[in-house]
């Protein structure tokens, strides 16, 4: 009976970010370059909201910011909560508080909603 080698678990783990940033960056490139080719600002709006890709994942997995630029300026053409995000991540602290924050506008009239009711 052969022996299986013990491989250690942040190998794996090291393995699976790699694939992951490669495929935030690839997709941030195919976006970017049909916005570029085609000029189709609301398709990139739909493609990221439609895989839940924020603007925050795609700078944190090293997009370069030639590609980011472009992505940063469809969502400033798309509708309202993309603007709020792309603003917020380009600049967080004019706003006093996190990216996430001002991306998810209604995340705190949730919470107080959720709050009400336990206090009631």
């Amino acid at each position: 009976m052969r022996k299986l080698k013990s491989v250690p678990v942040a190998m794996y783990l090291a393995a699976a970010e790699d694939v992951t940033r490669a495929r935030y960056q690839g997709i941030a490139v195919a976006l970017a370059a049909l916005n570029r080719l085609h000029g189709e600002p609301t398709m990139v709006c739909d493609v990221l909201r439609s895989l839940g890709i924020t603007l925050a994942d795609i700078k944190h997995n090293g997009v370069e910011a030639y590609d980011l630029a472009e992505i940063r300026k469809c969502l400033m053409q798309g509708d309202r909560s993309d603007r709020a995000q792309a603003m917020a991540i380009a600049e967080p602290a004019r706003y006093g508080r996190s990216p996430l924050r001002a991306a998810l506008p209604h995340a705190r009239t949730e919470n107080a909603k959720r709050r009400r009711k336990l206090v009631t």
